[in-house]
């Protein structure tokens, strides 16, 4: 399929910004086609449907208050009087001392000095916003946005920052990932239970992107992003930018990350381990790995003495391979998309895995 059948994606530039957001996203993990329709869904929300990059702070008087009742005190008259203001570089900076200064902004981000409010305004896909948040992303991602907040609105950060937070933020809370209310509710107020503004439409984004998932749009999309670097579509706040090299898969490949994805969570969070990039590489690695043994499938993982065992088990033969677990995890997940598309362009052989026979109504047990 050309273009998503997503509501509100009405321009080239806005299919083209969330077409590139969702090879990133899939290309740094997230891999499960629901989770990564909730991921899309929220994004798009939060962005406005990917036409924004930075927050305006433009508000009427009415919709100040609609959005932040009673923030730091906000009454309906106080929240007209700032709409007043006529001079809009003063009004912008009052909106955001109201909303995120004060000692709302200090305990909820860590916004201690004074101008942060409005130097750590909303940015990004995700709409990253306060000094704590950006002294916490900047590092993750190699990028000083404490020093140069304005970043955190180019297009390409923009991306890595959607993805890193959903990672430090809602992979952690597993329900989360594919429940629109909690994500929303993490998004929004930093934790589960709280109101989550525009739950609707999230809900919507994230049904719509669903069903395109399901209908093949990830595969034209990372067909429509080879492995050679191609232009992302110049953006006003920002240089024409690369986008990251991505990798056309087959099938098989595709199907490989996605179920070593949900193997190394499972043992991830039966251990309670937080994620991160060297996970990342593992599920990367153990694909590649499973690919090159000529497996089609894993439905079973452990790890034990420092190795990763994973196995295919169809009900008939146990199919199995296994790899370093430190060597997985210092693998540049990008090396093993590379070697996984190379595998993709060979002609097909006999495969290196041991085949042991089983019996159809045994399942090995292969767990930590």
């Amino acid at each position: 399929m050309a273009n998503p059948d997503i509501p509100h994606l009405n321009s080239e530039q806005q299919r083209q910004r969330a077409e590139a957001l969702l090879v990133t996203a899939y290309l740094s993990g997230i891999t499960d086609p629901r989770e990564l329709a909730n991921f899309m869904g929220q994004v798009q929300h939060e962005s406005q449907n990917f036409t924004r990059l930075e927050e305006n702070l433009n508000y009427s008087g009415s919709r100040l208050y609609d959005v932040f009742p009673k923030r730091n005190g906000l009454t309906r008259e106080g929240a007209q009087s700032i709409a007043n203001i006529r001079d809009r570089t003063e009004r912008q900076h009052a909106v955001a001392e109201q909303v995120y200064g004060g000692e709302w902004g200090k305990a909820g981000l860590g916004n201690t000095e004074a101008g942060d409010a409005f130097t750590f305004r909303g940015r990004g896909y995700i709409q990253l916003t306060g000094r704590s948040n950006y002294t916490d992303s900047g590092p993750k991602l190699g990028l000083d946005l404490v020093r140069h907040p304005e970043l955190a609105a180019n297009q390409q950060n923009a991306e890595r920052i959607a993805v890193q937070y959903w990672k430090d933020n809602v992979q952690p809370v597993r329900s989360a990932r594919t429940d629109a209310t909690q994500a929303g509710s993490i998004i929004n107020t930093g934790g589960i239970g709280g109101e989550v503004k525009g739950l609707p439409e999230r809900q919507a984004n994230a049904a719509a992107w669903e069903s395109n998932l399901n209908q093949g749009y990830l595969e034209a999309a990372l067909k429509r992003h080879p492995q050679a670097q191609v232009t992302a579509a110049a953006d006003p706040l920002n240089q024409p930018l690369q986008l990251k090299p991505t990798h056309q898969l087959s099938p098989q490949s595709l199907q490989l990350i996605q179920q070593s994805e949900q193997q190394v969570r499972a043992i991830a969070d039966r251990h309670q381990l937080p994620w991160n990039p060297g996970l990342d590489n593992t599920v990367h690695a153990v694909a590649q790995q499973a690919r090159e043994q000529g497996l089609t499938g894993i439905t079973h993982m452990k790890v034990q003495n420092g190795q990763i065992r994973f196995a295919q088990h169809d009900g008939y033969a146990l199919r199995e391979g296994q790899l370093d677990a430190r060597s997985a995890a210092n693998t540049d997940a990008r090396a093993s998309l590379t070697r996984m598309a190379q595998a993709d362009q060979r002609p097909a052989h006999g495969s290196a895995f041991s085949a042991t026979p089983a019996r159809a109504a045994e399942s090995p047990t292969m767990t930590m």
